[in-house]
Formats: C-alpha cells, sequence, structure tokens
C-alpha cells in the first residue's frame, strides 16, 4: 500500500540503543514504515562505546536517521558534577530500607522516593539532566527550522529533548500535525523534584495544547490529563514484536534446574520480588521443594545484581542467584526463552497511580513462559492495569501486596504447583489467552495508530 505520508519522529532513544525506551521508537518507525509510511527519525548521538542492540539494529537499517549532538562544555560539566555526588548519591539512592515504612494496621509498604528524600540532591541532578537535554535541542534547531515536507511529527517524551524539539518544530512548522507521546507523565509526584514541579507542569501543560493528538501508553494516564487536552488523548501501550524471538535458541538452560529470571533494571530496590525469594525459602525449609533443583537468575547492570542479592539474602537463599551480568538484549530474550518463569515487579499507591505498564511486561509476553507479577503498594488488588492485563493474558500469578496474606498464600501455591509440573515432566505449565495478546502486537498497535492519525 502507498500511503506517500511523511512522519517525523523525535526521541531520545532509538536504535542501536541497547534500552527498554528504544524498543517503542524504534518497532513505530519500523511498522510504520512497513505500512507505508515515510518515517525519518531525529535522536540524540551517543558518541561513547556502548553496548547495541542487535535486533533493533535490523530493524531500522532502512530508516533515514538525523542525530542532536550533546554540547560539550555541557556534557563535560555533567561528567565533573557525576563524579563530585555519585559517592553522595549512590548510598542514599540504594538505601532503600531507610525510605521504607509499614502501615501499622496493613503491614503494606509505602516507599518515599529518592526525589521526596532528598530533594537538593535529586534537583541536582534533575538540572543536569535537563542541561543536557536543552543542549541536544539547541544543537537540533537549524535542522528543525529546515526540515520540511512531514505530515506528522510525533514527539516522544522519556527525557526532555523530544517535546522540546517537537514544540519548536510545531512553532516553525504549525501546518504539521503534532503527536505527543507520554511513557510517563512529564510532572510526576514522587519522581520529579519538588523544585521543579512548575517547570514541569508548565511544559506539559504546553505539549497539550499545542498537540494534535496525544498519545499515552496506559489508560490511568489518559485519566490523570486535565480537561479539556483529554478529549484529544488515546491510549496505545507498549507492544512486542514477535520476530525478536527468532534469535533465542535457549543457550542459557540449566538442565535439571527450574529456573526464576528477572531481566533488567531494579530501580534501587522500588522492583521489588522478596515475595517470591519468601515463598521459595519457605517451601525449601518445609521440605516441599529441593534448593538443589532451583536457580534464580538476574542479567542487568551491576547496582540491580546487588538488590536483586540482597532481597535473596534477605529470605536466606542468595546462594542459589547467578548473575550474567549486563547483557545486550538478545541475551536477556534468549535468557527468559532459556528459563522456566519470569518474575516482574511494580510498585503504585491508589493516591498516585498511574497505571504503569513496564516494556518488560510486553517482552515477557513473547517468551512463551508463565510469569509471577508482584504488585507492590496499597493499590488495591484487581486495580492496577499491569495486573489486569496479566490476568486477561492468563500469564501466570498476580500478587497484590495489599491483599496480605491472602495472595501470599495463592503466590507460595502457584511456585508449588508448578514445582509439581517440572519435577513430573520436565516442564511448567503455561495457557496464556493467545487472541487477548495478539492485541499488544505492534503490527496491530500500529494499525490502531494509524488510525488515529488518519482522523486528525
Amino acid at each position: 500500500m502507498t500511503i506517500n505520508k511523511n512522519i517525523l519522529l523525535i526521541c531520545n532513544y532509538f536504535a542501536p540503543d541497547n534500552a527498554i525506551a528504544a524498543v517503542r521508537t524504534t518497532k513505530l518507525a519500523k511498522f510504520f514504515s512497513e505500512h507505508g509510511y515515510k518515517v525519518d527519525v531525529l535522536t540524540e548521538y551517543f558518541p561513547e562505546p556502548r553496548i547495541e542492540d542487535r535486533i533493533l539494529a535490523d530493524d531500522a537499517k532502512k530508516i533515514k536517521v538525523y542525530y542532536a549532538y550533546p554540547s560539550k562544555i555541557r556534557k563535560k560539566a555533567g561528567e565533573v558534577y557525576s563524579g563530585l555526588i555519585r559517592p553522595i548519591r549512590e548510598p542514599r539512592f540504594n538505601n532503600v530500607e531507610k525510605r521504607t515504612h509499614y502501615d501499622s494496621d496493613t503491614g503494606v509498604k509505602s516507599i518515599t522516593t529518592f526525589q521526596q528524600y532528598y530533594p537538593l540532591i535529586a534537583s541536582l541532578d534533575y538540572s543536569v539532566l535537563l542541561s543536557k537535554n536543552k543542549g541536544l535541542f539547541k544543537s537540533a534547531k537549524d535542522f528543525l527550522k529546515s526540515a520540511c515536507n512531514y505530515d506528522y511529527c510525533i514527539a516522544s517524551y522519556g527525557d526532555y529533548f523530544g517535546l522540546l524539539a517537537g514544540l519548536y518544530y510545531k512553532k516553525c512548522r504549525p501546518e504539521v500535525k503534532l503527536i505527543t507521546e507520554f511513557r510517563d507523565p512529564v510532572l510526576q509526584k514522587k519522581f520529579t523534584p519538588k523544585y521543579f514541579h512548575k517547570y514541569a507542569k508548565r511544559l506539559e501543560k504546553s505539549a497539550y495544547s499545542s498537540s494534535n493528538l496525544i498519545i499515552a501508553v496506559t489508560e490511568q494516564m489518559i485519566n490523570n490529563i486535565p480537561m479539556p487536552y483529554r478529549k484529544k488523548a488515546v491510549c496505545i501501550t507498549n507492544g512486542y514484536d514477535m520476530k525478536d524471538r527468532k534469535y533465542c535458541v535457549g543457550k542459557y538452560k540449566t538442565e535439571g534446574k527450574m529456573t526464576f529470571c528477572y531481566t533488567g533494571l531494579m530501580y534501587g530496590g522500588f522492583r521489588d520480588i522478596s515475595v517470591i525469594f519468601k515463598a521459595v525459602s519457605e517451601l525449601i525449609n518445609e521440605g516441599l521443594i529441593l534448593s538443589e533443583d532451583i536457580e534464580l537468575v538476574y542479567a542487568g547492570p551491576e547496582n540491580g545484581s546487588q538488590v536483586f542479592f540482597e532481597q535473596a539474602e534477605k529470605n536466606n537463599i542468595s546462594y542459589l542467584c547467578k548473575y550474567l551480568g549486563k547483557v545486550e538484549r538478545i541475551e536477556s530474550l534468549d535468557l527468559q526463552s532459556s528459563s522456566d518463569i519470569l518474575m516482574l515487579s511494580t510498585f503504585d499507591n491508589k493516591d498516585d497511580y498511574s497505571g504503569a505498564i513496564t516494556g518488560k511486561a510486553l517482552e515477557y509476553m513473547t517468551a512463551d513462559k508463565p510469569v509471577i507479577t508482584v504488585i507492590n503498594g496499597n493499590i488495591e488488588k484487581g486495580a492496577h492495569e499491569l495486573g489486569i492485563i496479566c490476568n486477561k493474558a492468563n500469564l501466570g500469578c498476580v500478587y497484590y501486596e495489599s491483599t496480605g496474606r491472602e495472595d501470599y498464600i495463592y503466590l507460595k501455591g502457584y511456585i508449588l504447583s508448578q514445582y509439581h509440573a517440572f519435577k513430573s515432566g520436565g516442564r511448567v505449565l503455561h495457557d496464556p489467552d493467545s487472541e487477548y495478546l495478539k492485541r499488544f502486537s505492534y503490527d496491530n498497535l500500529t494499525e490502531k495508530y494509524i488510525g488515529y492519525l488518519e482522523e486528525i
């Protein structure tokens, strides 16, 4: 099909970046192109050596990419700041226990974010990040002034560069349809330092008012958008691409072991899977499963491995853990395919709920493995979008911390039943709803996306 319409996609992360944020932007560019659109990308240039995502690089090989370059002065200032602040920041960031409080009645924990607990340090961090993004925007202004022949501009927000550049381009070319994409809200009460609330709110409002279409990745994010802007907001979740799995050969499988795996960031302990470790530990101590049959594997950054091992150590099973390092996404996918049970975690409170659906959750959908989803915080059972999706898709077990003992008993029984299945036949049980899962494929999501583009 020849559509002959052109899209300029502006984002911080794009192929071949080995970052989960690069997956959505690259997949959208790929599938828009396959549906007949011409897609050009303006993205951040990363000069330093880094791990590359070969899958995304292959997806983007036909996409024209332009780069915004970091300011040398701002970059150097950021490096100096990072060197000075790291020994002060890291021990505080990693000490989640100090910022954790437990409800005396329910036992449910609440976590004060680093940004709330240390607003001055967080504000300095935020200033450096904002300065970097403003430098990227400044380097791209000449390109944006001269760029023409685009029908749509999609500005992806994760960092500020996408929004700043998209708003400027709309000002230069008011006839172009501006679509702003929000993987997260710009103003997040828990994660935006309080000294920057007004700035974030102002930029967010500017993006809402200037956009022809607003894309959010969860329904709850749309509910949080104020009227009248909400009328032009729609939900396009993150998705998956089954073709990514063709690279998986199962090389990480340890014969005779029921392997639990977690891949990706632990966010200093905000991703808390301790309850899974607790259930496994109790089942071992009760003689219901054998420790030699269990393996707990983590792949991700070193600071994440420290959190992973600490959460296991609290339950006396760190000896079952294995760390594979920070690996390329192709290796991460292979680890998932080689494992028996995948572990997923999120945190939300009912008074500050955004309905986060992590990109990792969608990636897990393609692994054809059961998923244990841990939803921490006081969000009520059945009220979290990630939990709702996992239940509807029949992905595995969903645990809500807010239920107390109720869901813990269910979780423990689920692990035991999977262990019995593994011991009797060498395979765990998994029967997902394939029809429901199809709605999250990037091919189907792009068709939905195109429908909205054609309406504006």
